[in-house]
């Protein structure tokens, strides 16, 4: 029975600078073939990942796609979650805007300090996840409150950036990223040590159901 619902299909391609996906879009035999065994009216795509080139799949195949769809992927990056809780009216910390220099970075940083003089500040990469790209920075409190002005406070900040706390990174890798998808400061919460978590499963006709609601227990 289950060799009955398997359908293998080779693309007979085996380079590496075209995804999977494209490939098959641009094999309309194949894509008619999977169209004919899959049953469209009654399927839909499963993606770990999904991307332009998945939504254009399952376009071709005529199969809804259960991933994320390409044009909202922005609100989960760091920028967008806090472009999202703005827009829903979600208390979260002061931060700054999305930058992609040291520079610019440590100078909105700077800003950000003279608005809410956070203690310590983290640097979040646009697109880490689960902790991954995420950077403690210390702030010198006395050293801040004695620079004459925002650039000698910005100069200061990048200085420090090298010896930040690190989750799963290094200085050298980090400032590569803030160039490729930018970075973020954002103020860190003292005292108070939570990790919520949840997660929900959409379905392709909109059902909603919230899989786990949990506080989650990190280690350091």
């Amino acid at each position: 029975q289950a060799r009955e619902r398997l359908l293998m299909v080779p693309c007979h391609d085996s380079t590496f600078d075209v995804n999977l996906s494209d490939k098959i879009c641009a094999r309309p035999r194949m894509v008619q073939r999977i169209r004919d065994f899959v049953r469209p009216d009654d399927s839909y795509m499963v993606c770990f990942i999904s991307t332009p080139s998945e939504a254009n799949l399952g376009r071709a195949l005529g199969l809804e796609v259960l991933g994320t769809p390409p044009e909202l992927q922005f609100y989960g990056t760091k920028l967008g979650s806090r472009t999202l809780f703005g827009e829903a009216g979600v208390l979260f910390p002061d931060g700054t805007d999305l930058k992609f220099t040291e520079k610019e970075l440590a100078l909105a940083i700077a800003e950000l300090w003279e608005r809410s003089k956070p203690r310590r500040v983290v640097v979040k990469l646009n697109e880490g996840f689960s902790g991954e790209g995420n950077a403690l920075m210390t702030l010198d409190q006395t050293k801040l409150e004695s620079a004459k002005d925002t650039a000698a406070r910005g100069k200061l900040i990048e200085a420090g950036f090298p010896s930040m706390e690190f989750v799963g990174d290094a200085w050298q890798h980090f400032r590569h990223e803030i160039v490729k998808m930018g970075a973020l400061g954002e103020c860190w919460v003292e005292d108070v040590v939570t990790s919520p978590s949840c997660q929900i499963y959409i379905t392709p006709d909109g059902h909603i159901e919230v899989i786990s609601t949990h506080e989650q227990l990190l280690d350091g």
